[in-house]
């Protein structure tokens, strides 16, 4: 119960794992590291979204930060994590395929406490960096005197992105 910060990068968890640890009750987790791991499953219909969904319905109700880079998360997955996971803070993607779909997934979240969005080689591309920017993401605007980011490098964002 009383578990702030969980890091647990650079192993071999696939959704398998995520699904298991996501039934344990965290109630004062503030930070979820799974970056560098290998969050997908056999069916290629289903890469991470498993995982993602697990994510979404656990007891996270202190979450401010969750770092996924360097998985398997296509835009379903996505899908579901907006739904739950809005008073996160730092959320940070990359090496991802998720797309135009996944940026259109993260701008329909509500994300009032969101300061930090890290959308690193995740193939947005034009048509996901225009849906990215449905959302007006007003608390990354709004709160210029912390120290925030929000990057979107190597996304293949062209001219009719900007």
């Amino acid at each position: 119960d009383n578990l702030v910060s969980l890091h647990l990068g650079k192993n071999e968890i696939t959704n398998k794992g995520v699904v298991a640890l996501m039934k344990v009750s965290f109630p004062a987790l503030k930070s979820l590291w799974l970056s560098i791991n290998k969050i997908k499953i056999d069916n290629e219909k289903d890469v991470g979204d498993e995982a993602m969904k697990a994510i979404s319905e656990a007891h996270l109700p202190n979450l401010e930060t969750l770092w996924l880079s360097f998985n398997h998360i296509t835009g379903k997955g996505l899908d579901y994590l907006h739904k739950k996971i809005g008073a996160t803070s730092k959320v940070a993607f990359s090496r991802k395929s998720f797309g135009p779909h996944g940026a259109e997934a993260l701008a329909k979240g509500d994300w009032p406490n969101l300061i930090k969005l890290q959308i690193y080689d995740c193939s947005l591309g034009d048509e996901g960096i225009r849906n990215l920017v449905k959302n007006p993401w007003p608390k990354v605007k709004e709160l210029t005197y912390v120290t925030y980011e929000f990057n979107l490098a190597n996304n293949g964002i062209g001219d009719l992105g900007i």
